[in-house]
């Protein structure tokens, strides 16, 4: 169960939160900012000794999580709109159940864990990360030490409300079916730990909540800075420097076409 007031509470922390973090790359690297929302990538599979990798507008990774945003919003809808006459959201066994499912693809989904990524050392290096070193198993590890940690020490309150919002045991459990649910006693049991670890459904609303408004604010967040990155810049043409397979840089002219929404380079990038 979880509260309106607690909904609205943590809805609003993050919110600003991630503003918050967004607003200093814009302001320390607007560089960086445009290889962010210009899903700049470095494609391994380019081996031609003549071609650069690093490409601008991949968006193979957000084509994959198209499916499960739209899902994620009519959840939010159906589940989280919070009427005017209702302040507080009951257990269900069958909401919760898709909760869970939920959780596990949030903290699996590739674009999600790029973006943190990028974020995080943009924010603690300055530095844009093309190639983003995500492992294809036991992601635990590299969300904690290179996104949550990172984010810690320059962005306390959102490095703290990725803490308190991923846990690998419970990722695990839910991944793997390592889990029960007693709606009586009001407990989630993680049966993947060697003693069995209980987590209240009070608790597990919070974790859950801050989850899935993290991952929706990171999206919308993301499209509607992109939408508008002509009004907050004041030019759709902006001159960058872009790495080359030698190590060394190239200056270019990155441009945003609003008709389509898509990010190119000016000019022959592999001159």
């Amino acid at each position: 169960m979880i509260t309106k007031e607690q909904f609205i509470r943590i809805h609003d922390q993050i919110n600003i939160e991630l503003r918050d973090c967004i607003e200093s790359i814009l302001t320390k690297n607007p560089e960086g900012f445009l290889f962010l929302l210009a899903n700049g990538e470095y494609m391994s599979s380019i081996n031609r000794s003549d071609l650069n990798p690093h490409v601008v507008d991949y968006a193979l990774d957000q084509m994959k999580d198209n499916t499960r945003n739209k899902f994620l919003e009519q959840f939010l809808n159906t589940y989280y709109t919070f009427p005017s006459c209702q302040e507080k959201i009951e257990d269900d066994f069958y909401r919760i159940n898709l909760e869970l499912m939920i959780y596990t693809h949030i903290w699996e989904s590739t674009w999600i864990l790029k973006i943190l990524y990028r974020i995080a050392y943009l924010l603690s290096e300055g530095v844009y990360k093309w190639a983003v070193p995500l492992p294809e198993h036991g992601k635990g590890k590299f969300i904690e030490e290179d996104i949550r940690d990172i984010i810690i020490n320059v962005c306390p309150k959102l490095g703290n409300h990725i803490k308190d919002s991923y846990n690998r045991e419970l990722r695990n459990a839910f991944a793997h079916s390592d889990f029960s649910i007693n709606c009586e006693s009001r407990l989630i049991k993680l049966h993947n730990t060697k003693t069995t670890r209980e987590l209240t459904l009070n608790e597990w609303s919070i974790i859950f909540v801050s989850t899935f408004l993290l991952a929706y604010f990171l999206n919308n967040k993301f499209f509607d800075l992109r939408r508008n990155i002509v009004t907050i810049f004041d030019r759709n043409e902006f001159p960058v420097e872009l790495p080359r397979r030698s190590g060394d840089f190239v200056k270019v002219v990155l441009v945003y076409d609003i008709d389509n929404d898509r990010f190119y380079f000016k000019h022959n990038i592999n001159k």
